[in-house]
C-alpha cells in the first residue's frame, strides 16, 4: 500500500466505494432471501476490481477483511454481532488472501507485459521517425549528424559519429575502427576509456566510429538495442548515400563524354564546309591570279572573310560553351550600365547586319545593374546574329531592355518569319538547330551552317546570373527572345535619358 498521499487517496476511496456496492448488492440478496454464497461471488468480484484497479493484493485483502465482518455483523444471526472467529469466516478470509495473491502476481505480470509493449511502441516510434529522417538525408555525413543528434537528446549524453578512420591519437576508437567490435566504457578492451565506442560496420566494412559518452554511467539493456538498430540504419542510410553520390558523379561523367562526343562530331561535320571554301577559293586565286578578273576576285576574297569569320565565330562560341560548361565558380559581377551594354552589343554586329534594320530601345533612366558585362554583351550578340541568320533580308530586328518589377528584362525581337510553335521550348538545347525562315529560305548566305551553340551558351549565362529566358513568337510575325536578370540592391538612376535608335 505504498505510495503518495494522493495515491493512497485515491485507492482508498475506490475501495470504499468498492465496499458500499457490495453491501448495497449483498442487502438486496438478503431481502429477496438468496443464499450467502451469492454474497460471496459478489465479494469476490468486487475484490477483483478492487486488485486490479488499485495494482495491489494488499487493497484486495482489505476489502474482502471488511466485507466478512460487516456481513458477520449485518446478515448473520445473531444480527449487530461478530462471530469473526468461527470457521466460516476463516474459510472467507483464506479464499481471499489466496485470490488478492493470485490476482496480484497476474496483475503484476500484466502490468510488466504492459510496460514492455509501451516501451517497444516508444522504441518502434523512435526507429521510425529516425528511419524518416535518415531517408531525407542527402549525404552521409548528413545522416551521421542526424542520428547523433537523436541518439544525443533520447540517451540524454553526448553521442558523436564519425566517418572513416578516427584521428591518431583516440587508441580505443581505432581498435573500434579496425577490428569491428565495441571498444572503451564498459568493453573489455580500453575499459577505462569515457566513452563507449561502437563500429559503424556495413557489408563493405567498417565505415566509422559511434562513441557515447558513459561518465555517468554505461546504458541499460533496452538502450544498447535501441542503439545497436540505430547504428544498423545509420550504415544503410551512409551506403545509399554514398551510392548516390557516386551514381551522380558517374552520371555528371558520363554527360561529360556524351558532350565531347557530340561537340566532336558536330565541329568535324560543320568545320568542313568553310574549311573546303577557304581551301578552294584561295587554290583558285593562287591558280588564276592573272586571269581573274576584279569582281571574281574580290567576291572570292569576299566568300573566304566570311567563311573565316564564321569559324572564328564558331570557336569563341565552343570555347564559351567549355567555359560554362566546366566551371563551377560563381561569376563576378560588376555594376553595368544597361544602355551602354546593349549599345556596345549592336555595334559589334552593325558591320554584319547587311539589308536588315536594328533598333535600340534603351531604358529612360541610365540604370545600373550587376552583371558580367561582358558575358551579357556575348548573350545579346548571340540573340541578334540569331536573328539577322535567321530572318529574310530587309527584316527589321529592335534590341533593348525595359525594367519590370525588380528585373531588367532585355530583348532581341524581330519580324522575320518566327518559329513553329512546336519547337519554341527546344531552341536553347544544346545543338539543337532549325530553319526559321519562311519557305525553306535557309541560312542568310547559304554557305554557313549551325552546330547549335549560341542559344544554349545564352541561357547557360542567364541562369548562371540567376535570370531566366525564353522565346515567343510575336504579333510582328516574328520572335522574340528576352531574359530577364535581377536589379540586385535598389538601382543607381541619374537624369532620364533619351532612347537611342541605330540602324
Amino acid at each position: 500500500m505504498n505510495g503518495s498521499p494522493k495515491t493512497i487517496l485515491k485507492r482508498a476511496a475506490i475501495v470504499s466505494l468498492l465496499f458500499c456496492l457490495g453491501m448495497i448488492v449483498a442487502y438486496g440478496f438478503w431481502l429477496v432471501g438468496l443464499k450467502a454464497e451469492s454474497d460471496f461471488m459478489v465479494f469476490v468480484l468486487a475484490v477483483t476490481i478492487a486488485i486490479l484497479e488499485t495494482g495491489s493484493g494488499g487493497w484486495g485483502v482489505l476489502l474482502g477483511v471488511l466485507y466478512i465482518l460487516a456481513y458477520d455483523y449485518f446478515f448473520t444471526m445473531p444480527y449487530h454481532q461478530l462471530r469473526i472467529f468461527n470457521l466460516n469466516d476463516w474459510v472467507a478470509c483464506a479464499v481471499f488472501i489466496v485470490v488478492a495473491v493470485i490476482l496480484n502476481t497476474l496483475t503484476a505480470r500484466l502490468q510488466r507485459q504492459v510496460g514492455i509493449a509501451e516501451r517497444d511502441a516508444r522504441v518502434l516510434g523512435r526507429l521510425n521517425k529516425m528511419s524518416t529522417g535518415l531517408i531525407n538525408s542527402t549525404s552521409a555525413e548528413g545522416a551521421c549528424r542526424y542520428s547523433a543528434n537523436e541518439l544525443s537528446r533520447i540517451l540524454d549524453r553526448p553521442v558523436s559519429i564519425t566517418l572513416g578512420e578516427p584521428a591518431e591519437d583516440n587508441e580505443a576508437a581505432r581498435a573500434c575502427y579496425h577490428d569491428g567490435y565495441a571498444t572503451g566504457s564498459g568493453e573489455s578492451i580500453y575499459a577505462l576509456e569515457r566513452n563507449k565506442y561502437l563500429p559503424l560496420n556495413s557489408k563493405q566494412g567498417t565505415l566509422g566510429v559511434v562513441a557515447i559518452d558513459c561518465v555517468s554511467g554505461d546504458i541499460d539493456h533496452a538502450s544498447k538495442s535501441f542503439v545497436n538498430s540505430v547504428i544498423t540504419q545509420t550504415s544503410i542510410a551512409v551506403e545509399r548515400n554514398n551510392l548516390e553520390k557516386e551514381s551522380v558523379r558517374q552520371e555528371v561523367e558520363m554527360k561529360h563524354e556524351r558532350f565531347k562526343t557530340t561537340l566532336l562530331r558536330s565541329i568535324s561535320h560543320d568545320l568542313r564546309t568553310p574549311l573546303t571554301g577557304i581551301a578552294g577559293s584561295a587554290e583558285y586565286l593562287r591558280e588564276n591570279a592573272e586571269t581573274t578578273d576584279a569582281a571574281t576576285r574580290d567576291k572570292l576574297l569576299a566568300d573566304i572573310v566570311e567563311d573565316s569569320e564564321w569559324l572564328t565565330d564558331m570557336v569563341n562560341s565552343l570555347l564559351d560553351m567549355t567555359r560554362m560548361q566546366d566551371s563551377g565558380a560563381p561569376l563576378e559581377k560588376e555594376p553595368e550600365v544597361v544602355d551602354d551594354v546593349i549599345a556596345d552589343a549592336v555595334s559589334r554586329v552593325a558591320r554584319r547586319s547587311g539589308t536588315h534594320e536594328i533598333s535600340v530601345h534603351a531604358p529612360q533612366k541610365v540604370t545600373l545593374i550587376p552583371m558580367n558585362g561582358q558575358l551579357i554583351r556575348q548573350t545579346l550578340i548571340n540573340l541578334i546574329d540569331n536573328a539577322l541568320k535567321h530572318t529574310r533580308p530587309g527584316a527589321h530586328i529592335d534590341v533593348g531592355a525595359e525594367q519590370q518589377g525588380d528585373e531588367m528584362v532585355f530583348f532581341v525581337s524581330d519580324n522575320g518569319g518566327g518559329i513553329d510553335p512546336a519547337k519554341l521550348d527546344r531552341v536553347f538545347d544544346l545543338f539543337y538547330t532549325q530553319d526559321r525562315t519562311p519557305a525553306g529560305d535557309g541560312l542568310t548566305s547559304g554557305r554557313q551552317s549551325s552546330i547549335g551553340l549560341g542559344l544554349s551558351i545564352c541561357r547557360s549565362i542567364v541562369e548562371a546570373h540567376g535570370g531566366w529566358i525564353r522565346a515567343e513568337n510575336n504579333d510582328q510575325g516574328g520572335t522574340t527572345f528576352s531574359f530577364g536578370l535581377p536589379m540586385g540592391q535598389k538601382p543607381e538612376e541619374t537624369a532620364d535619358a533619351p532612347a537611342r535608335k541605330e540602324e
